[in-house]
Formats: structure tokens, C-alpha cells, sequence
């Protein structure tokens, strides 16, 4: 085992990509430190991949357990499915099929994938270096590059949920922040994903801003989600309509039109 530490908080992003770049063995699994895997998750992971020259072993479900009840027994945990019918084994290359499943009612975090580390450098995936969700976006660029991309329906993965209702009004405000001044590079690292060449097939312009409202719209809802517990009902309403009809155009992409928006929610900020 090998420990790296570094001088600065880097945040999520920065701090993944740089482990990348450490790694050196022939598969990449990713953990969070409050989090844990099932007795014989990795074994699962690395026979499948092997056994299938896997570039992705992606699991469609995880469990799910409240902080304060954190424990192996299983019957407390509660199974998250990200798909309700899942296409098991080989993910077609086909960029419909693959991303049907992907940006519904949730998104694919990043430990939900072990990943062949030749793969990730042959072409060059890393996170945008942002403050939130930045697994869900390399989660994205993994599902629309890998070509032996292989799903299985085992949860080998236990996420344990935070118990975050003593978050203030200001706390919502500062994850707000956070999540606003990280709408540009977010923007550029969609806008850059979807211009490469080694997709499994190129994705229609209009499905590009679709996507990226999209997965913008599910960060907002999943980031805000606890943060929003101690506002009231109307200021919560005004700051999802503002982002979500702030958004709707398709000049978004434009870097003039982006830094409109964040005066506005800098604006919605000053409300509450």
C-alpha cells in the first residue's frame, strides 16, 4: 500500500487526476474514504474484467446505508438501482442505447466502475477540476469512449449516506457558490468531450446541450438536495426556476451567456 499525501486540499477532481498519474498497477479502483466494499468486491471486479479483456466492469446497483446505522449487516442496507432493466454484459456501441440509462433519476458515480488503467491513459480521461460531481462527467466520458465497456448487476459497492440536516442557510449559499463558479468549466469539459474523436459515435448537437442541461439540472437537484432542507418552499422554487430558465437557451455555451448566468444566481443568492 502506497500513501500519498498532499501539501493542499486539491479538491475531488485535481486530487483524482494526479492518483491517476500515480497509479501503476493494471487496474484502477476508486474508493471514497468513509465508504466500503462488499468482502469480495474486487475479486468480482478483476475476474470480470480478465475474463472478459474488459476495458470498464461497470456495476448497475450499490447499497446505500445511513450514516448512523453504518454496518456490514445486510439488513440494513438498501440497494440503489441506477437502471431499472439493465443491458448486462457488453454495452452496445451505440450512443442512445448507452446513455438511455444514464442521467435519469440518478447518475453513474465514479466508484460504481473499475476501470483498466492502459485504457484511461491510451485516451487521456481525467475530471474537469470541479468542486461537485466531478465523477459524474468522467463517469460520462468513460461511457461514451470505452469500447468493451461490461455491466454486471451485483452491488459491490456500499455508499454510506450523510445525515446533512444541520446545514444552515448559509451552508446551502456556499454550495451554491461552489456549484456556480464551476458552470464554466463544466460547460468546457462537455463541450471539449463531445468534440473527440475516439467516441463510440458522435452525438447530434442538440443532444450535446440536451446532455449537458441535463446532467447540470441532476447536479444541481442531487448537490442542493440536503442543503436545501432549512429554506423555505418558495425560495427553493426561485432558485431552480432561475437555473433551469437561465439555461434553456442554446447559445448556454457561449462564454458570454455562461457569465450571465452566474450574475444571476449570484443575484438568487443575495435573496435568501
Amino acid at each position: 500500500v502506497k500513501i500519498f499525501r498532499n501539501p493542499e486540499n486539491l479538491g475531488i477532481g485535481k486530487n483524482f487526476n494526479n492518483l491517476l498519474k500515480l497509479a501503476t498497477g493494471k487496474y484502477i479502483c476508486s474508493i471514497a474514504q468513509d465508504d466500503i466494499l462488499v468482502s469480495n468486491a474486487l475479486e468480482i471486479f478483476y475476474n470480470t474484467a480478465e475474463q472478459n479483456s474488459a476495458d470498464v466492469v461497470h456495476i448497475s446497483r450499490y447499497y446505500s446505508i445511513l450514516d448512523e446505522n453504518f454496518s456490514l449487516n445486510e439488513k440494513i442496507r438498501t440497494v440503489v438501482v441506477s437502471e431499472k432493466e439493465p443491458i448486462l454484459g457488453f454495452q452496445p456501441e451505440n450512443f442512445y442505447q448507452r446513455i438511455s440509462g444514464f442521467g435519469g433519476s440518478t447518475f453513474y458515480p465514479e466508484f460504481m466502475n473499475f476501470l483498466r488503467r492502459d485504457y484511461i491513459i491510451e485516451h487521456n480521461i481525467f475530471e474537469p477540476e470541479v468542486r461537485l460531481a466531478s465523477d459524474v462527467f468522467f463517469a460520462l466520458a468513460i461511457l461514451l469512449t470505452a469500447k468493451r465497456y461490461f455491466k454486471i448487476d451485483q452491488p459491490l459497492y456500499c455508499y454510506r449516506q450523510k445525515n446533512s440536516s444541520s446545514i444552515s442557510n448559509s451552508g446551502f449559499k456556499n454550495h451554491l457558490r461552489l456549484y456556480v463558479e464551476d458552470i464554466p468549466e463544466t460547460v468546457l469539459y462537455l463541450k471539449a468531450l463531445f468534440a473527440r474523436d475516439d467516441l463510440i459515435e458522435k452525438v447530434p448537437k442538440q443532444l450535446q446541450l440536451d446532455y449537458t442541461m441535463q446532467l447540470l439540472k441532476i447536479i444541481f437537484k442531487n448537490s442542493m438536495r440536503d442543503s436545501m432542507q432549512n429554506l423555505s418552499a418558495q425560495d427553493i422554487i426561485e432558485v431552480q426556476k432561475i437555473f433551469f430558465e437561465s439555461t434553456a437557451s442554446p447559445k448556454f455555451y457561449d462564454t458570454k451567456v455562461v457569465n450571465e448566468v452566474m450574475k444571476i444566481f449570484c443575484m438568487a443568492m443575495q435573496k435568501l
